[in-house]
């Protein structure tokens, strides 16, 4: 995380001012803004890159226009809305593949801020916004998590600052994030995954399989192509475009895995791989039939990403190199990998139990 930044006035350039603060890896970055009151009496702050001779320039062409009275504001749109601008930037969207989580996440903002003018969104407000979220409740009759009002805001900071890069708000509010609390310790025992094997769909349970045999994530798992699958190195290719760190991954098959895929890349010799009532299958397809077979097996506080945790687990438990591990797993980092390694007590007992002699 970045450091608290810190503002200074740039010397002997007046309305010219600089941001410093330092990234997560240690490096020292300093971004410029111009402020200053215009000839309508408004305040201004514009942002003018990083680099000063650009600040410079541009602080220079902001200050002659308005000795020149210019309407700074003729490009904006004073009576856009916040649901217009949303469903603008889902269009933007719509060719990406988390599409979908871009809907989801647009979809309780623009029903609390709707007609609210854009310029209008201020930090008071998404301080209103986080209160009613965690009031309300989702399709499931609890209260959504923290990292659930996390997203949102992290898709309402992006929709903002291309706000901000087009003019259209002068500067766009602080969001503060919640704190997330989703440490997890669970994983499925064997005897959980046999019975949710058995209880899920037929045409499901190779999802099911993929999840815990090769800890891939839930999306990438359901949007599987047969052309992605490798059956002479028995591999799966997965495209930088298919993963959530946008890094292609080879994965090898086992058994297993091999014998659940070659049924269906028979059915579906092209195309998507797995598909439910005649539509591609989407991850919350999946969830959905996963989270009642919990409930119907009385499996209670097993999540499906805790499927990726438990191959994580088993394998490093199992003594593979943990490099490997995060290799098949696709873990951008280190510090990521280790939150899904949840070792339980019998685990912890090995380790000590045994001694050099």
């Amino acid at each position: 995380m970045a450091t608290k930044a810190t503002r200074a006035r740039v010397p002997n350039v007046p309305n010219l001012f600089s941001r410093s603060y330092t990234t997560s890896r240690g490096e020292r970055r300093r971004l410029f803004y111009i402020r200053f009151r215009d000839w309508k009496g408004i305040d201004r702050e514009v942002p003018a890159g990083d680099v000063l001779g650009t600040a410079k320039e541009l602080r220079n062409d902001l200050l002659g226009k308005n000795r020149l009275h210019h309407d700074f504001d003729a490009d904006t749109i004073p009576g856009l809305t916040f649901s217009q601008w949303a469903d603008h930037y889902l269009a933007l969207k719509r060719t990406i593949t988390s599409y979908d989580r871009y809907v989801l996440a647009c979809t309780p903002l623009k029903r609390y801020f709707g007609d609210l003018a854009l310029r209008s969104l201020t930090a008071s407000r998404v301080q209103g916004y986080c209160v009613d979220r965690q009031q309300s409740t989702t399709r499931f009759g609890t209260a959504p998590s923290p990292a659930t009002i996390n997203r949102e805001l992290l898709c309402l900071r992006a929709m903002l600052i291309l706000a901000e890069r087009d003019r259209l708000i002068d500067h766009r509010p602080h969001l503060e994030m919640l704190q997330e609390h989703n440490l997890r310790d669970r994983i499925a025992t064997p005897d959980e995954f046999y019975r949710l094997h058995g209880a899920m769909p037929e045409h499901m349970r190779p999802v099911l399989l993929l999840m815990k045999e090769l800890g891939l994530r839930i999306s990438e798992a359901v949007g599987l192509y047969s052309s992605q699958i490798d059956w002479h190195d028995r591999t799966i290719i997965l495209t930088a475009a298919s993963t959530k760190t946008k890094r292609a991954r080879i994965l090898p098959m086992n058994d297993e895995v091999e014998q659940a895929l070659q049924s269906l890349a028979h059915d579906q010799p092209a195309g998507r791989l797995f598909w439910h009532h005649g539509r591609p299958m989407t991850r919350h397809h999946f969830s959905d039939h996963f989270a009642r077979a919990c409930k119907q097996l009385g499996i209670q506080g097993l999540w499906i990403h805790d499927l990726r945790g438990t191959f994580v687990t088993e394998k490093l438990a199992a003594g593979h190199d943990r490099t490997l591990v995060q290799r098949i797993t696709g873990h951008a980092s280190p510090m990521a990998f280790d939150r899904y390694v949840r070792p339980d007590l019998k685990d912890l007992h090995r380790v000590v139990k045994h001694t050099d002699r």
